[in-house]
């Protein structure tokens, strides 16, 4: 298998925004690809390899955000300075079993006990904790700016943080303080969940996409009309089913049954198709041959700007 980068991405001269890099072509069954601004972490049986990063990760890599990077032995590093907090234990100790996510200098986790808990860092130490006790197992979390979703193993999507673009799919623009379920979503059995920076996607057991949030960029995949979704809306129902889902900052990337992705919002770095000028892709909530980026990809990963996908 190999794997791809597109938009904005490091190289080892230091330089960013390749059209398309290949990074890697020994990637095996088991890998995990996670990108930070302009690198990118790639861990598989055959190693660990880096692009981008100021310094190599001496231990493995759970996630990892714009400018915020969680290790596996509970290591914290915001803007590469590191620091050690033992707050992370339960779901987020552990590269098989993580359910952890970061975004925008915060750190979001689900623990063993089914508390999801969240931490921000201050100048010099750690000022900003909380903890949400929620009546279900949490199986993923999303975290986008000032905003996070977790996912339960009932397929119950809970969100709550800042709400100016209606990225929590309440309904509504107003701050949310507290987990709340989507009751928009109510009745559906949610399979994985993404967050941009102010949007966010879900896909359900039957692989129909829902979209809400800010469409500024065309980032929620429906056309230029509408600029905000505060309550989720369907995506592409009739033309495929997808997959998989992932979010950069202001783009998003769909990759259906038939391993065909499509990728939209915001182009400027080419992280949604290099070939093309245009700085904002849409998609008008409907796919066709026309807007295929890639055919026979495998798995796709959307870094802040930029676009990484796997193929045989």
């Amino acid at each position: 298998m190999k794997l791809y980068g597109r938009g904005y991405i490091a190289t080892t001269a230091g330089g960013g925004g390749d059209s398309e890099l290949e990074i890697v072509s020994d990637l095996e069954c088991r890998y995990t690809v996670l990108p930070v601004w302009g690198g990118v972490y790639v861990r598989s049986k055959s190693g660990t390899s880096t692009w981008g990063f100021t310094t190599t990760p001496t231990t493995d890599l759970l996630s990892t955000g714009d400018n915020t990077v969680v290790y596996v032995d509970n290591t914290v590093s915001w803007d590469g300075n590191a620091t050690s907090h033992s707050t992370l234990d339960g779901g987020a100790t552990s590269p098989e079993r993580c359910c952890v996510a970061c975004c925008s200098r915060r750190v979001v986790w689900a623990d063993s006990g089914g508390a999801v808990k969240e931490i921000q860092p201050g100048k010099k130490h750690v000022e900003y904790k909380l903890e949400y006790p929620l009546p279900l197992q949490i199986t993923a979390i999303a975290v986008g700016a000032q905003f996070t979703l977790a996912l339960g193993h009932c397929g119950i999507v809970w969100s709550w943080g800042t709400n100016n673009h209606g990225q929590l799919g309440q309904g509504h623009i107003e701050e949310v303080k507290e987990p709340t379920p989507i009751d928009y979503l109510g009745g559906l059995q949610i399979r994985s969940i993404a967050a941009g920076y102010w949007h966010s996607l879900a896909v359900t057991e039957f692989d129909v996409v829902y979209a809400w949030g800010w469409n500024c960029k065309g980032q929620l995949g429906i056309s230029s009309e509408s600029k905000m979704e505060t309550e989720p809306v369907v995506l592409f129902e009739e033309d495929s089913e997808i997959k998989k889902i992932s979010c950069g900052r202001s783009h998003s990337a769909f990759l259906d049954t038939e391993r065909r992705l499509y990728v939209c919002g915001y182009n400027k770095y080419g992280q949604c198709d290099p070939t093309n000028n245009t700085e904002e892709l849409y998609l008008n909530n409907t796919l066709s041959d026309k807007t295929v980026l890639v055919r026979g990809v495998s798995d796709v990963v959307c870094g802040p700007w930029s676009t990484y996908y796997v193929t045989d």
